[in-house]
């Protein structure tokens, strides 16, 4: 019994150097009997491993759940071998008699807490906790032989669950049944730092532990990790102090740690788990949702917890831990989607803004486009580096103004940030701004410096309307205001059409380019414009969150550079169409020269 807690006894000693107990050398009995008492030994060298397994364990791993779960399920299964060694005790000292049990019968006993202990010796060595000139016995050693992995190092806290999982199924049943059981007991802590995020977005300061890891060390989000609602709890939501920061929230700020991922839980469900953290947080710190993430989302989702947690009892296998993960993930994503969706559409006016950038940076507002032109286009012919910016935002906001009879349709809801008293029109206008691009051509023009911008940088929108996609609308932007140029110079041509000595090759000619330019308008307009609207207006209603509101308008996007010959595919036609429109803007300037130089001109090789 003294042997077999790892101490010495009084015939049978511990040897450091062969790693194994033996018999005193001043003694002598029968070769079986030593024998049979050596077997009985390997439960103290068994024992002795364990322990030093244990201090390495304790060694290693920092201060976190997953590690403290551990060492307290293998604390738990050795007090119940002593309490095997202490019911045999008992029995021992009620009969009164030592020679009541014989060693063969001890050996019988043994037999059961031998191979407990050796499988959790082989998870404790499976998992890289291997102490110094450790021996492992040969029970251990061929139950090692099984795996089909080794670990040369400790695992980290976060991969403990993993690889108890995947020791779960090994072939020896006694290792997969105590890997089993310490799975068990190592998921509670996992599962409720899950919960925490799912519930709060609340990444805990242990390293190292989950599988959604927060990218900015230097951020402050995780700061109040130790009250009551975590990371974003009331003192950390005014850390988000501009919207790029809930654009990094959602795009940048946490990742997946593949590394630390169980092999339970596939991409779609730990992409399904980050995404409602993320809403979450993004509900709580940019969206000042607090009150329906406490009362609404929390009562819901602790319903569903509780309700989940009743299933844990024998979990043994993939199955029966995907189900239940993926039931809470299903659960969650139902409950703060939707709501997210409703936040960004109806409390900040998505489909409205959207409706606004297509008008005015798109101009498909035509009267807009129309007064836009007619009021700077002296300025534009100039130089662009005499543009006036303030100059430009005037004209930009007066021929805003100018079609308010139509801002009605843009139905702008009651924003959060929308200032007291501030009408439907002003806070488009507001928005409403002008960019000169810097060129290095001094013979540039305005026309190909000026761009109309809408401001969305004080917006949660930024989150889908982001800077990548505002690039974009650039872009785009310029190839309509290209249009728009060309649209003006015919119609200086054929203002201009009594100098032209050959008057009746020249209405035809302008009659074909008049044609053209009418039927590309209606093109980009209706046949791409509005089909893409009313697609990404489809795709908005049956959209479920968030990600799908951003991949529906990434769609919407590319379905029109496509459309526009603004993408690679159609590089050659797009470098036909500015040969046109540059042929068409010189013919512009052929006509208010007073020297003309019309031989220069071959327009009859593009109509």
């Amino acid at each position: 019994l003294v042997i077999a807690q790892g101490s010495d006894g009084d015939c049978v000693r511990w040897n450091d150097n062969t790693g194994s107990y033996e018999l005193r050398s001043d003694l002598t009995c029968p070769r079986a009997l030593e024998e049979l008492a050596l077997r009985i030994s390997e439960l103290g060298v068994v024992f002795r491993n364990i322990q030093n397994s244990m201090n390495e364990l304790l060694k290693h791993s920092v201060a976190s759940s997953l590690s403290m779960a551990l060492n307290a399920a293998l604390e738990a299964r050795i007090g119940d071998y002593r309490m095997q060694l202490a019911s045999l005790e008992h029995s021992l000292l009620r009969s009164g008699d030592p020679d009541s049990i014989s060693l063969l019968q001890v050996y019988a006993w043994a037999q059961y807490p031998i191979r407990s202990l050796n499988a959790l010796l082989t998870i404790l060595l499976a998992l890289g906790y291997n102490p110094p000139h450790i021996l492992p016995t040969t029970a251990a050693s061929n139950s090692l032989r099984t795996l089909n992995f080794a670990r040369s190092h400790p695992v980290e806290p976060g991969e403990i669950i993993g690889a108890l999982y995947e020791l779960s199924g090994n072939a020896d049943p006694n290792v997969s049944g105590a890997a089993s059981r310490l799975l068990l007991d190592c998921e509670r802590p996992f599962w409720i730092m899950l919960l925490r995020w799912l519930q709060v977005a609340d990444l805990s300061n242990e390293p190292n532990c989950f599988f959604i890891a927060l990218n900015d060390t230097e951020n402050q989000l995780n700061k109040e990790t130790n009250s009551t609602y975590g990371a974003f709890s009331e003192p950390s939501l005014n850390s988000m102090d501009s919207m790029e920061d809930a654009y990094a929230l959602w795009h940048s700020k946490f990742s997946i740690k593949p590394r630390y991922t169980p092999p339970f839980i596939d991409n779609r469900l730990a992409n399904g788990i980050l995404r409602v953290g993320k809403s979450i947080a993004l509900l709580r710190s940019v969206c000042n949702d607090e009150p329906w993430v406490r009362e609404y989302h929390h009562n819901a989702f602790n319903s569903i917890a509780l309700s989940n947690t009743t299933t844990t009892e024998g979990i043994n296998g993939a199955d029966r831990l995907r189900e239940k993960y993926s039931r809470l993930i299903e659960c969650a994503d139902r409950s703060c989607g939707p709501r997210l969706k409703e936040v960004f559409l109806y409390r900040f006016g998505l489909l409205s803004h959207l409706r606004a950038i297509r008008c005015f940076m798109l101009l498909d507002q035509r009267d807009f486009a129309r007064s836009l032109v007619n009021s700077l286009g002296v300025q534009l012919d100039r130089p662009a580096r005499s543009l006036l910016r303030n100059t430009l935002l005037d004209a930009a906001e007066s021929a805003a103004r100018s079609s308010a009879a139509s801002l009605s349709l843009l139905g702008i809801n009651q924003l959060d940030n929308k200032e007291q008293g501030e009408s439907e029109e002003d806070e488009v206008i507001r928005r409403l701004d002008v960019r000169i691009s810097r060129v290095d051509d001094e013979k540039a023009l305005g026309w190909d410096a000026f761009s109309i911008e809408y401001q969305l940088d004080d917006s949660p929108l930024r989150v889908c309307v982001h800077s990548e996609a505002m690039r974009k609308y650039r872009g785009l932007f310029r190839f309509a205001w290209q249009l728009q140029r060309v649209q003006r110079a015919l119609s200086i041509i054929i203002l201009h059409r009594d100098r032209s000595s050959r008057k009746t090759r020249d209405s035809f000619l302008r009659s074909r380019m008049s044609h053209f330019l009418d039927a590309l308008q209606y093109y980009v307009s209706v046949d791409i414009l509005l089909l893409a609207w009313q697609q990404l207006q489809h795709s908005i209603q049956t959209s479920s969150d968030l990600e799908e509101l951003i991949y529906a308008h990434d769609q919407y996007q590319s379905s029109i550079e496509e459309g526009w010959f603004l993408s690679e595919s159609t590089a050659s036609l797009r470098k036909h169409l500015e040969n046109i429109f540059a042929a068409i803007v010189e013919l512009q300037h052929w006509f208010e020269k007073p020297r003309p130089t019309f031989a220069a001109l071959d327009l009859n090789f593009y109509f």
